[in-house]
């Protein structure tokens, strides 16, 4: 049997599903602040109602929202330096346009001459062996508790971020160390982005391990568990140490992967309406979709890896704004809802709760706002060529059931719907995926797809995928505007079911 957690804004869900993918219990309580609080009581609560054993539980899948409540919070960061390697010092400043309470957290900014060109050729070769020395102080002094390296081009060639991390490792064990092109891809300004969000979070993310192994310890679990990342998959806990920006999106891959899986479809618009935002997504080939180019987080570019979709900044539980402009907190969109159709059904509303009243004409304009909002989303989702169903899914979405009249495909409700984030996380596969830049020197481009193939889906076994299970499930060519013909970006992915 599977445990799946997902934190939410507003809940925590829990579910226990067989082998099968057969749901034989839920729990959902209140987020709490502290996140572990409310992940004890929800996974308490689903042994409780299913009967179960702690020791019958095979795998813990958790997907969580910390990471991504530290960013936006500026609370718990690690601080961090940043070692530029680059032919010049570069007069950009780190940072530049983030929020204060995450750009604060970089404490040293260090520049290494060096780097190497497109095509490989380097300006200077670094004598890492004359000023590591050097370096090690600084980033002693400091302070800092992690470090973030980025070299120019470091996407087709990272030999130098490799080496200069393992020279720190090696002189501070303890520091953590985000190497640009593991975690970014092209564009410098973006993978340093990336790294040094990657880096701050280290400490965060240590802290989420540490005590999700002491609470799953203390309530008897004696399995492994697991984190979701961005693009709804596995991630194991070293992985997870190692990348810990890579879960900023599980909640909305869980929630896409989990609406697939209720509904049976592997192609699909998901309308997940929670209780403080709402989040519309795409689902094709039964796979979450995912954003190559362009991607942000709190406005600053990182080109990592996320969920492609848009967030919507309302849910059941939002406070709504009047006519007037002015918020009316004692108000809830869900209330608002409920005056207008009052037969709605919610599973965790009391009956006969007060339902607090807006003039009817502010209830109408509000209702309208929302709806038109949601249908204008769900048209910029969908793909060109046809028009796919829209699942609606999560706590809130009962509102919108028979209110969005799509006209141009089939709306459904599952059951489940409002634990389908926690279904999501039970039903995540074993993933690899492998993004790349090669320089077409002696190869073609079909080798290096062949020997990239390959290597994915041995990976996918050798991380615990089930054999017969695994697939490709997507191989992409990103053309460069310049370079024609020379120099290709891939991106290959394979999945399997984990082997529990």
């Amino acid at each position: 049997m599977k445990l799946g957690i997902d934190v939410g804004g507003t809940n925590t869900d829990a579910v226990i599903l067989s082998k099968e993918g057969r749901l034989l219990g839920q729990a959902k309580q209140a987020t709490t602040p502290d996140i572990l609080t409310g992940i004890r009581q929800t996974a308490a609560g689903v042994l409780v109602e299913t009967g179960y054993s702690p020791e019958r539980i095979q795998g813990i899948f958790v997907g969580t929202t910390q990471m991504l409540n530290a960013l936006y919070q500026g609370r718990g960061l690690t601080d961090t330096a940043l070692v530029r390697i680059c032919p010049n010092p570069s007069r950009m400043k780190p940072g530049i346009g983030w929020p204060e309470g995450i750009a604060r957290h970089i404490k040293l900014v260090e520049h290494l001459a060096g780097g190497v060109e497109l095509d490989g050729s380097r300006r200077n070769k670094i004598d890492f062996s004359g000023k590591i020395g050097n370096l090690i102080e600084r980033l002693k002094e400091s302070g800092c508790g992690a470090v973030a390296i980025v070299s120019t081009f470091s996407s087709l060639h990272h030999e130098e971020e490799s080496e200069l991390a393992a020279l720190i490792n090696r002189a501070l064990p303890e520091m953590s160390v985000t190497l640009s092109h593991s975690v970014g891809s092209i564009g410098f300004l973006q993978r340093e982005n990336a790294a040094l969000l990657n880096a701050m979070l280290s400490n965060v993310m240590e802290k989420a391990i540490g005590g999700l192994s002491a609470l799953f310890s203390e309530l008897g679990f004696r399995c492994p568990y697991w984190f979701v990342q961005n693009d709804g998959s596995l991630m194991s806990l070293e992985k997870a140490r190692a990348y810990p920006i890579m879960t900023i999106g599980s909640g909305v891959a869980n929630s896409l992967r989990g609406a697939s899986f209720l509904t049976g479809l592997d192609d699909c618009v998901v309308v997940d309406m929670g209780g403080s935002t709402t989040e519309v997504g795409l689902v094709l080939g039964g796979e979450p979709q995912e954003l190559t180019r362009n991607s942000k987080l709190l406005g600053i570019h990182v080109n990592v890896r996320l969920p492609k979709a848009t967030s919507l900044a309302f849910g059941g539980e939002s406070p709504i704004y009047t006519i007037d402009g002015l918020p009316q907190r004692e108000h809830r969109l869900t209330d608002v809802f409920l005056q207008l159709y009052p037969h709605t059904y919610l599973p965790r509303r009391q009956p006969g709760a007060d339902v607090p009243q807006l003039e009817r004409e502010e209830a109408e304009h509000v209702i309208k706002h929302v709806i038109d909002t949601l249908r204008e989303t769900i048209d910029r989702v969908q793909p060109v060529k046809e028009r796919l169903p829209i699942v609606l899914v999560g706590g809130g979405s009962p509102l919108l059931v028979d209110r969005l009249f799509y006209k141009y495909g089939e709306t459904i409700h599952p059951p489940g719907f409002q634990i389908c984030n926690a279904v999501g996380a039970c039903m995540a596969p074993v993933s690899w995926q492998i993004d790349r830049i090669y320089w077409l020197n002696d190869r073609t481009k079909e080798e290096i797809v062949d020997e990239l193939t390959r290597e994915a889906l041995v990976e996918v076994e050798r991380s615990g995928g089930v054999k017969d299970s695994i697939r490709l499930v997507q191989v992409e060519e990103i053309p460069f505007d310049y370079y024609k013909g020379e120099v290709i970006r891939l991106r290959v992915k394979a999945t399997g079911e984990l082997q529990l």
